[in-house]
């Protein structure tokens, strides 16, 4: 079965009507309201570049009469380290995690469905989050808050660190996403429920999204846990077949892969199609910290999509690494803390037509550039064009290669 509505289908809404609807002060409010944080010496962004990113948006989400379109976004994994949790919680009297996030709030629509994997827990009961080659995730119940103000709709819990304050903590997170009025995909207070989509609406077309995670980094609980993760393949290519069947575009978020890796591995490949045949019109990859390439493919009933890896929206991997310094050697135990791919982003769009028949079509892919400012007292992201020059010349190369052709990418 599916989930029921989370949303009625959008409208634009007043900025009052937003602040009602999300219980608190809209997200355009909290950014005119807040300080902007400094970007790496960034100069001001020119008209000309914001003429385009306006022009971007509209080409996004503003569709014609006639077919049915709905625009499907997603960030790489917002990574719960502990000095992403301090650097929230110093900011918390400015908005927390919102204010770091401010300056994507103004490019994320309401009329797009905004997902983020969340990789940590949202509470600190069970555990204090450690450092460490295991270490232990958790953030404070606000951040979800956050997350709602700067435009996520829904938050991808099927990761690999979803268990690290035990089951107790997970239910937790799945309480306060519901109270901030957030979807929770790939997770659930059943077993049932973690292979439940998650449904919203856009424009009359259905949106379905299930998450799946290959691995759980500490032991998901015995026969008295309260909360669950999907991780059971069987069961979510079941629910794939199942969600096809009911709405008109389905999106698998999978959690998988090997650290760093620039490219895709057979396993990820392989999966990635057993998705589509089973139902997933969009494949949203995360796990590697790395970007890796975007493929245009083919499903049952038309244009299909597979992200590989979106990398990380936020994280503390890549500190130690500065403008002109050389990659570090691929056996150094350190080598993801010098790794500035960990520090690249991607917001990628997605917009299909949804034609005669449920026919899909892709109508665009685009994809807004982020860079993961990370110093010792100031952690922020923000789209690429407000990058230190050097900074971004270099790392927007790199991302448009990782994404690949398929993908226009912008600043």
């Amino acid at each position: 079965m599916l989930r029921a509505l989370t949303h009625s289908p959008v409208v634009l809404l007043s900025l009052a009507a937003l602040s009602s609807a999300c219980g608190g002060r809209s997200r355009a409010q909290d950014a005119a309201q807040s300080p902007t944080p400094p970007i790496d010496a960034a100069p001001e962004a020119s008209a000309e570049v914001e003429d385009q990113d306006a022009a971007v948006e509209d080409a996004a989400v503003d569709a014609p009469s006639g077919p049915r379109r709905v625009v499907v976004t997603s960030t790489g994994s917002l990574v719960l380290h502990r000095h992403v949790v301090t650097i929230a919680q110093s900011y918390r009297e400015m908005g927390g995690l919102s204010y770091m996030l401010t300056r994507l709030a103004p490019i994320i629509t309401p009329r797009e469905v905004a997902i983020v994997p969340l990789e940590g827990p949202l509470t600190m009961q069970a555990r204090a989050p450690w450092v460490g080659d295991n270490p232990a995730l958790g953030g404070h119940p606000w951040f979800a808050r956050n997350l709602s103000r700067v435009g996520f709709d829904a938050v991808i819990l099927a990761t690999n660190h979803a268990m690290d304050q035990r089951p107790d903590g997970l239910e937790q997170t799945i309480e306060t996403l519901d109270q901030a009025g957030l979807g929770a995909i790939g997770a659930g207070r059943s077993e049932d429920d973690a292979y439940t989509p998650w449904v919203t609406e856009r424009d009359g077309v259905r949106v379905a999204v299930l998450g799946y995670t290959e691995r759980s980094a500490f032991a998901p609980g015995g026969a008295d846990a309260r909360a669950f993760i999907a991780r059971d393949l069987q069961r979510v290519l079941d629910a794939l077949r199942t969600a096809h069947e009911r709405a008109e575009v389905v999106v698998l978020c999978a959690h998988w892969g090997r650290d760093r890796s620039a490219n895709p591995t057979a396993g990820q490949r392989s999966l990635a199609r057993r998705f589509i045949e089973a139902g997933a019109d969009l494949v949203l990859g995360a796990g590697p910290s790395v970007l890796q390439t975007v493929e245009r493919t083919t499903s049952e009933r038309g244009d299909a999509v597979i992200a590989y890896s979106l990398g990380n929206l936020m994280s503390n991997f890549g500190s130690a690494w500065h403008a002109g310094l050389g990659p570090r050697p691929a056996d150094d135990p350190m080598g993801i803390m010098y790794d500035p791919r960990t520090r690249d982003g991607a917001l990628l769009r997605v917009q299909f037509e949804v034609g005669e028949g449920n026919r899909l079509t892709l109508a665009s892919m685009s994809a807004v550039a982020t860079w993961n400012v990370n110093f010792t007292g100031d952690m922020h992201v923000a789209p690429m064009r407000h990058a230190d020059e050097r900074i971004s010349r270099e790392r927007m190369r790199a991302i448009t290669a990782a994404l690949g052709s398929a993908v226009r990418v912008r600043p």
